[in-house]
């Protein structure tokens, strides 16, 4: 053999050797740890890269050594549901939720395999048992649940805190259900696909009470700190919650960093979209339906004031419920503006117009798609209104009225 052939059989045998060799993460553990805290332990530190990894897991705030052992951490498990944070790790019913990218001490995980150690665990719609390798470009993006729950309420990847009666089990996993049916007829697909659900209540710190929910692989409904609620009324807003939550499926990750209308444009139309579902299935009458738009009209007016939408998103000073309430009011007043005819299938095809534009976003071809993306550059004087100051939404009131009572009208037929 040749001195060339030899340094090319070498080169070769190197190649499919590194092709072949796994390539190696270091391992963090995490399991239960006790009812207030959760155990994060490394092991597998073998390089150089290991050992920076672990020095930046030191320097994680939220990491507390345990009895000053370097490769075992403390996180304490208390959700907190401030806005446009997401949980980090909370004691949810029988479970451990765990938001994994805060678990990381980079932006990312790379480099990182998480080894979960549970009775049950469900990462997106997968479940195992025992333990479970997540992968740390799998969990970039990504939450996880386990439960060292005997018999935890778990079934086909959703599961239902101990605490619910069995008939609010009934009736959410049929609302459940119904609202993912509607949302397959109008986007073409089955948008949780992959995705598993989380039902849950909790108690945390900061005394927040109300609704906080996750839209990762994992959807995740929560109510915090419940006081003199009753149960039919958690699991009506439950249900109202679940059908603004999987309208995110409908958008992608340009649509929510355009700046500075993302979040309106995310959050607004997700809750048109679950007035307009939650009405289709029968869950919402012509009473209620009125309320909740009308409530959002009025409490987006009130808060408007001198400057417009864009104006108040752009200098932050928007309360954050006018992402949702003047989002949904101005995805109506698009679709009574858009509509040639007050019917079903126009509905579905100004719907179906809306959503080909937030697949294809932040790309623009005419003024409609504009208007869909609540940009600046919307021409349409109606929409003009919905965005500008208070005075000017005020003006459009007496339309916007209008029209909705010949859409509500026109469901009773």
């Amino acid at each position: 053999m040749s001195v060339f052939s030899t340094i090319r059989f070498l080169f070769l045998a190197m190649l499919v050797f590194c092709v072949c060799l796994p390539v190696h993460a270091l391992d963090v553990d995490l399991f239960e740890r006790n009812d207030t805290s959760l155990t994060l332990q490394l092991s597998s530190i073998q390089n150089l890269h290991d050992r920076v990894l672990v020095e930046q897991f030191h320097a994680m705030p939220s990491l507390t050594r345990i009895n000053e052992n370097p490769k075992q951490f403390s996180v304490t498990l208390d959700s907190t549901p401030g806005i446009l944070r997401y949980l980090k790790a909370a004691r949810l019913s029988g479970g451990i939720y765990v938001h994994l990218p805060q678990l990381c001490p980079s932006s990312n995980c790379e480099g990182i395999h998480f080894k979960v150690r549970g009775k049950i665990i469900m990462f997106g719609d997968a479940i195992a048992y025992d333990s479970m390798l997540i992968n740390g470009s799998d969990a970039t993006h990504s939450a996880v649940f386990f439960t060292n729950e005997e018999k935890p309420r778990l079934q086909s990847a959703v599961y239902i805190g101990a605490e619910f009666s069995a008939s609010a089990v009934n009736q959410l996993n049929d609302s459940f259900f119904a609202i993912r049916q509607a949302y397959r007829e109008i986007a073409g697909y089955d948008l949780l696909a992959g995705r598993g659900i989380l039902v849950t209540t909790a108690r945390d710190s900061e005394g927040a009470k109300g609704f906080g929910g996750d839209f990762l692989n994992i959807l995740r409904l929560t109510f915090h700190n419940r006081r003199d609620e009753t149960e039919d009324e958690i699991v009506r807003l439950m249900v109202y919650t679940f059908a603004h939550e999987v309208a995110h499926a409908l958008h992608p990750a340009k649509l929510l960093e355009m700046s500075p209308q993302g979040r309106v444009v995310s959050e607004g139309s997700a809750d048109f979209l679950r007035v307009v579902i939650l009405r289709h299935i029968g869950l919402l009458d012509k009473n209620q339906l009125t309320s909740i738009v009308s409530r959002a009209y009025d409490a987006c007016q009130h808060k408007r004031g001198s400057a417009g939408l864009l104006e108040r998103i752009a200098k932050k000073a928007a309360h954050f419920r006018e992402y949702y309430d003047c989002g949904m009011i101005y995805y109506f007043a698009f679709m009574f503006d858009s509509m040639d005819s007050n019917t079903a299938a126009a509905e579905q095809g100004f719907i179906s117009s809306l959503l080909s534009v937030f697949k294809s976003a932040p790309e623009t071809n005419d003024d409609a798609q504009e208007c869909a993306l609540i940009s600046d550059g919307c021409k349409r004087w109606v929409l003009k209104q919905m965005t500008g100051n208070e005075d000017m939404l005020k003006a459009q009131r007496a339309w916007f009225d209008e029209k909705w009572q010949a859409y509500i009208h026109r469901h009773e037929e």
